[in-house]
């Protein structure tokens, strides 16, 4: 199984990480400027691209105690497995470290999507340590 590591320490308490992740949970806040459109129906995320890719996000875990949410996206670009964690870890001096890990099969999903992953990772740090919403794509465009 191959699996994608991102860290990032941020210069945000981890309380006011774990709010943006745990709002992420819900659909609260928009993290990912790849998503045109995302709502919630039950513990599933529904995320669609511009061009109308829709991925199903299902929540496993969201955990305030442990400032860990897990997903898993079925089928995502025709995976065979994807699950997901975003952790939050207090650094004990105002700032936090933020860790996502993304466990896939097949193998190659890894290197097909590096270029997605980075992107993606970019603007959930930027959500995070801002507080706020990323841009969402442009009507021209989604």
């Amino acid at each position: 199984m191959a699996s994608i590591y991102r860290t990032a320490r941020l210069n945000v308490p981890a309380s006011a990480a774990w709010d943006v992740v745990d709002k992420y949970t819900r659909t609260d806040i928009h993290v990912f400027s790849v998503v045109a459109k995302q709502h919630m129906e039950g513990d599933w995320r529904i995320c669609e691209s511009p061009d109308g890719h829709v991925a199903r996000e299902l929540n496993i875990t969201v955990d305030p105690e442990h400032m860990r949410a897990s997903y898993t996206v079925p089928d995502l670009f025709e995976s065979t497995f994807h699950h997901a964690s975003m952790q939050v870890f207090d650094n004990g001096d105002g700032s936090s470290t933020l860790t996502w890990i993304t466990d896939v099969l097949p193998d190659t999903f890894v290197e097909e999507h590096a270029d997605l992953y980075d992107g993606l990772w970019s603007d959930l740090v930027q959500a995070v340590e801002t507080g706020k919403d990323v841009d969402w794509p442009s009507p021209a465009t989604a």
